[in-house]
């Protein structure tokens, strides 16, 4: 007579007989897999960049490229193995749902310290947000799964605003260089972090009418690899560029507003008493 399985023994049966059928070959599976390992080369260089920028020295400089290739690597990896071995398939959406706020917070935390700092400071406007380029494929690899029924399926405009996020990044950061043009980065970069914040709602199953692959077990495709780096790594990496842009933006302000403000000319010489009493 067989023991009983306990309730996480059961979650993990049904989580793997729910595992969608897809192929890392696929392009719309691969882009799971690119987008992230491209992202994580591309926050390396940009400490190597904003430290060279910055003159910092060479001794701070390779231990921060260090530090951050190691806890780039290292969570890339784990959070695979996590998916890779089912550990992810009993969480239900509450605890997805609080998993991915304390990556969001762990975004918040470095956007405003030291690493932050250095990017915001070290890194031109363009680069901040030329990175945002990549939500334009990663939301047609989202429509593409969406309509094998493995990603949430009644979320069209949300991919087509993700989509309209990743275009109009490219644009915003052609005009990025422009002082006049301030403004209307913030207002973009609000508007692209609204669309964000409907995505993250969106695959996470926050919307009711939205049925996942699995039908009551809702969201279980970000418990396996690679869609699992979509909150492990692609909505934090969009989300603390967003703080980034932010702070680069409120940075540069007041340098803006001095180089508005006309430099003294030379004091008109205006004659005295004495010049006049000279002069009669």
């Amino acid at each position: 007579m067989h023991a009983p399985a306990n309730a996480g023994d059961e979650a993990l049966r049904v989580g793997a007989a729910l595992r969608p059928s897809f192929s890392l070959g696929e392009a719309d599976v691969l882009a799971f897999v690119a987008i992230p390992l491209v992202l994580g080369a591309l926050v390396v260089g940009a400490v190597a960049w904003a430290a060279h920028r910055l003159r910092e020295g060479e001794r701070v400089a390779s231990r921060a490229i260090g530090a951050t290739g190691l806890l780039a690597g290292g969570w890339l990896a784990a959070s695979w193995y996590a998916a890779r071995s089912g550990a992810l398939a009993p969480l239900d959406a509450r605890e997805r749902t609080l998993a991915v706020a304390a990556l969001a917070a762990a975004a918040l935390v470095l956007a405003l310290l030291g690493f932050g700092r250095r990017l915001a400071a070290g890194l031109p406007l363009t680069a901040l947000i030329g990175v945002q380029a990549f939500r334009w494929p990663l939301a047609h690899a989202l429509d593409g799964l969406a309509a094998r029924g493995v990603a949430p399926g009644a979320a069209g405009l949300v991919y087509g605003l993700e989509a309209a996020v990743g275009i109009s990044a490219l644009a915003a950061a052609a005009v990025a260089h422009r002082a006049r043009a301030r403004v209307l980065l913030a207002l973009w970069n609000l508007a692209a972090l609204a669309v964000l914040a409907a995505t993250t709602a969106v695959t996470l199953g926050a919307g009711r009418s939205i049925r996942f692959a699995g039908g009551a077990h809702g969201g279980m495709w970000l418990a396996h690899a690679p869609f699992v780096w979509l909150p492990a790594a692609m909505l934090p990496v969009a989300f603390a560029g967003h703080l980034l842009v932010f702070r680069a933006l409120g940075a540069a302000a007041p340098a803006a507003r001095a180089a508005r403000v006309p430099a003294p000319g030379p004091k008109a010489l205006v004659p005295g008493p004495r010049a006049d009493r000279s002069a009669a």
